[in-house]
C-alpha cells in the first residue's frame, strides 16, 4: 500500500513539470522562424513554364519574372539594369547573378551542378531569341527537353562519383588515424620518423604514396566528368 501511495505522489509531482516543459518547447518551436527550403532549379521545367506563360499572353519579361519568382529566385537586380528584369541581350539578370556566384554561395543556396551546367544553354536561347527575333516560346520549348536531360545526366554522374570520392577521402585519413592510434598505444611513431634515417625514409615514402594516390583519384574523377560532358 505504501508503494502505491509513493508512486501516486511521484506521478502527481512529475506530470505537471513534464507538461510545462512540453509547453515551453512548443512555444520555442513556434517562435523559431521556418527556414525556407530552396528549390532545385530545373532549367528545362523553367523554360517550359516560361513558354507556357508567353503563349497565355504574358510578355517575355513578365513570363521570366513570374516563373523565377515562383522558384524562389527574384530581387537584387534593380541597381544593375536600371530596374529592368532582363539584360540588354535578353538574359534574366537573376540567372546571370547565379552564374557569377562562388562555389560556396552556390552550396549555401543549394544550386545543383546540373542547374549550373544548364545555364549556358538558357543564356544562348535567350540571346538567340533577342538577336534574331525568333518566337521565344517555340525556341524555349524545343530546347527544354534537351536541357532537362542534360541536367539529369549531370546529377546522375555526380551521384555515381560520390561513392568513390568519399571512399578515397576516408582512405586518405587512415594514415593519420594510424599515427594517432599508435601514439595512444605507446608505439611513438613520430619519434621513429624523426629519430632515424630509416624512419625518415618511411615518412617520405608514405607521404609520396599518399600524394600520388590523391592525385590519381583526382585525375580519374576529372577524366570521368570530361568524358561524360563530351557524350
Amino acid at each position: 500500500m505504501l508503494i502505491v501511495v509513493v508512486i501516486m505522489v511521484v506521478a502527481f509531482v512529475s506530470v505537471p513539470r513534464v507538461s510545462e516543459r512540453a509547453v515551453r518547447v512548443g512555444l520555442r518551436r513556434r517562435r523559431k522562424p521556418a527556414r525556407k527550403k530552396s528549390r532545385n532549379l530545373d532549367m528545362g521545367m523553367v523554360m517550359s513554364e516560361v513558354a507556357t506563360r508567353l503563349r497565355s499572353g504574358s510578355s517575355v519579361e513578365q513570363a521570366w519574372q513570374r516563373t523565377l519568382r515562383q522558384c524562389g529566385i527574384d530581387g537584387g537586380y534593380g541597381g544593375e539594369t536600371g530596374g529592368r528584369f532582363l539584360s540588354d541581350d535578353g538574359v534574366p539578370v537573376p540567372l546571370q547573378q547565379i552564374w557569377n556566384l562562388s562555389w560556396w554561395q552556390r552550396k549555401r543556396r543549394r544550386i545543383s551542378p546540373g542547374a549550373m551546367s544548364a545555364l549556358p544553354a538558357a543564356f544562348l536561347v535567350c540571346r538567340m531569341s533577342q538577336g534574331t527575333g525568333a518566337p521565344v516560346a517555340d525556341v524555349l520549348d524545343s530546347c527544354a527537353n534537351g536541357i532537362t536531360e542534360a541536367g539529369e545526366a549531370v546529377a546522375a554522374r555526380d551521384i555515381a562519383l560520390a561513392g568513390p570520392q568519399t571512399s578515397a577521402f576516408m582512405l586518405a585519413f587512415l594514415p593519420i588515424a594510424g599515427i594517432g592510434f599508435g601514439t595512444l598505444l605507446g608505439a611513438h611513431p613520430i619519434e621513429f620518423f624523426v629519430s632515424s634515417l630509416a624512419g625518415f625514409g618511411v615518412l617520405v615514402l608514405g607521404l609520396g604514396t599518399e600524394c600520388a594516390g590523391l592525385w590519381w583519384v583526382r585525375r580519374l574523377v576529372v577524366r570521368a566528368r570530361k568524358e561524360s560532358e563530351e557524350l
